[in-house]
């Protein structure tokens, strides 16, 4: 129970510091699409 809401308070916690670094998201995104096209 409390890991689950401790998982929820992450993806909180990694929600706005996204919605504050859009630039970092957009690099990741493109990264990880880069990583799907190269395997």
């Amino acid at each position: 129970m409390s890991v689950c809401v401790h998982r929820v308070s992450t993806l909180d916690h990694y929600r706005q510091y996204l919605t504050k670094n859009p630039e970092f998201t957009l690099r990741v995104f493109i990264f990880y699409n880069i990583l799907f096209l190269v395997t």
